[in-house]
C-alpha cells in the first residue's frame, strides 16, 4: 500500500458520491475486507456495495489483495490503494467541475464528523441511563507552519503512529494455512490486546486559510 495517493479530477468526481466515501471509511480499522463484509458494516445490499466497490477498484482507489474460499464461494478481499488521498489545488483549479466535486467530497467528510458526534451523544445518554462510566471526548487545537512536503510527512507519521493500535490485517479462515496465519493474526490485530477499547479518531486538517504574512 502506498503512503499517499494524489487524486486527479476523475478520482475526485468518483469520491463525490457519498457511498464511495463510506466504503473507503469502512477500512479505517486497517483490515482487508470483502464486499459482503463492507455491506454488512454499512447495512446495505450486497449488490449495491459491489457496484461501487468495482468503480473504486477500476479507478485505482481500491486494490484487490487476495481471495478466500467460504463454503465454496470465492470472496475477493480489498484494501485502499493508499493510506491517505490528497488533491493538489494548484493542479486542478480551473478544471470544469473541480470546485463542485471538491466541495461535495468535503461536505460528505464533515457529515461523517457529525455522525460520529451524534453516536457519541447517544452512547453518553445510554451510559447515563445504565449508570456506568460515560464515553469521553478529547478535543485539541494547534497551529503550525509547514511546507507542503512537511504536511505530507506529518500525515504519514500520524498514520504510522496509529497503525499498531488498529484492527490491522489479520488471518481469517481460508487466508493462510497452519499456525503461521494464526500467529500473524494475533500479532496484527490491535483489538486483541488486554483492556483495549474502541476509539473513534477524527482529525481535521485545514491549510492555507490565510495567505502567509511576509517574513523577513
Amino acid at each position: 500500500m502506498d503512503s499517499i495517493k494524489k487524486l486527479g479530477l476523475a478520482e475526485l468526481k468518483l469520491l463525490a458520491h457519498p457511498l464511495r466515501q463510506r466504503i473507503l471509511r469502512a477500512f479505517a480499522g486497517g483490515e482487508q475486507l470483502s464486499v459482503q463484509e463492507i455491506a454488512t458494516q454499512l447495512g446495505l445490499p450486497h449488490g449495491k456495495v459491489y457496484y461501487h466497490v468495482q468503480r473504486l477498484a477500476q479507478a485505482g482507489l481500491l486494490v484487490q489483495t487476495g481471495e478466500r474460499n467460504i463454503n465454496g464461494i470465492i470472496e475477493r478481499l480489498y484494501q485502499p490503494a493508499a493510506e491517505s488521498f490528497l488533491t493538489v489545488d494548484e493542479e486542478l483549479r480551473g478544471l470544469p467541475g473541480y470546485e463542485r466535486f471538491s466541495r461535495a467530497v468535503a461536505d460528505q467528510a464533515f457529515s461523517e464528523v457529525v455522525r460520529v458526534y451524534k453516536e457519541f451523544q447517544e452512547a453518553r445518554a445510554e451510559a447515563a441511563r445504565a449508570k456506568r462510566a460515560w464515553p469521553k471526548l478529547s478535543i485539541g487545537f494547534s497551529r503550525a507552519w509547514m511546507t507542503r512536503e512537511e504536511q505530507a510527512e506529518v500525515l504519514a507519521q500520524i498514520d504510522k503512529l496509529l497503525k499498531p493500535y488498529s484492527a490491522a490485517v489479520r488471518s481469517r479462515k481460508g487466508d493462510e494455512p497452519g499456525d503461521a496465519g494464526r500467529k500473524r493474526g494475533r500479532e496484527g490485530d490491535g483489538r486483541r490486546r488486554p483492556g483495549a477499547r474502541p476509539v473513534e479518531i477524527v482529525w481535521l486538517w485545514f491549510t492555507d486559510l490565510k495567505e502567509p504574512a511576509d517574513q523577513d
